[in-house]
């Protein structure tokens, strides 16, 4: 009886692996891009007319800073001449204050570059590049006044669309077991799933079929108070899962 409970998470597992390596194993090209803004500086409402802001000698209200990532998720090359339409980033109704720069690179070798433009009376951020193997591109920083949208367009041969993939951040995501609070964490979930495995075998070796049934019900609760004291570092792990190594600084 043990083994067919084991045998269902088991069995799960399996298919999301699988299913998993048949993604990753599938050619593809898959242009991907993530951004994050945040204010640099900026007049309130209620500051009086006599102050004013300055970037380069030109007058602001605001300032802002957008990095964004733009990158092949995909396992097939992509090629410049597979952009039939450049990859774009338009800041509608913004000013871009100087020129982008460029913070990471995933290698010298995609000669990849970025430059100001103006499309659709739109102030934008140009990429191009040589080829962009699996994971490859780059980060790129933006200094800009307030936008009210920032999307990309581009065509590329082989991919539907290029695809926004969410908030991008820098930082790496916390270890799970470092530091003081990350040992208290372990021990609390250890001793859950010890308990309900003790539950679990003293079912199994009692002598009537309900004490068995009842003890197999009240194990997956346990597993998920487990589960629950890491799912912030879970949903991080993953969300840092969707960007290349390269990207990330330490804090």
């Amino acid at each position: 009886m043990i083994w067919g409970i084991i045998s269902i998470p088991l069995t799960i597992v399996l298919f999301i692996v699988s299913t998993i390596l048949l993604i990753k194993l599938t050619k593809r090209k898959r242009p991907a891009w993530a951004s994050n803004t945040k204010q640099v500086i900026g007049l309130g409402a209620e500051a009086p007319p006599e102050i004013k802001l300055y970037f380069s000698n030109k007058q602001v209200n605001d300032v802002y800073q957008t990095t964004f990532i733009f990158f092949n998720s995909g396992n097939e090359t992509i090629i410049r001449n597979d952009v039939t339409e450049n990859v774009t980033i338009h800041f509608k109704d913004a000013e871009i204050l100087r020129q982008p720069t460029i913070n990471e690179m995933s290698k010298d070798a995609i000669k990849f570059s970025a430059k100001q433009v103006i499309k659709e009376g739109d102030n934008c951020i140009e990429l191009d590049f040589l080829y962009l193997d699996n994971k490859d591109g780059a980060v790129v920083e933006v200094l800009h006044t307030a936008s009210k949208g920032i999307t990309c367009s581009g065509n590329i041969i082989g991919s539907k669309q290029v695809v926004n993939i969410g908030h991008f951040s820098q930082s790496l995501p916390p270890r799970l077991f470092r530091g003081v609070l990350g040992f208290i964490r372990l021990m609390f979930a250890l001793t859950i799933l010890a308990s309900g495995l003790g539950i679990l075998l003293y079912g199994a070796f009692t002598s009537t079929l309900t004490d068995f049934t009842l003890t197999r019900l009240f194990v997956p609760v346990f597993f998920i108070l487990a589960g629950l004291t890491y799912i912030p570092d879970i949903i991080s792990y993953f969300q840092y899962r969707k960007f290349p190594r390269w990207s990330f600084v330490a804090a």
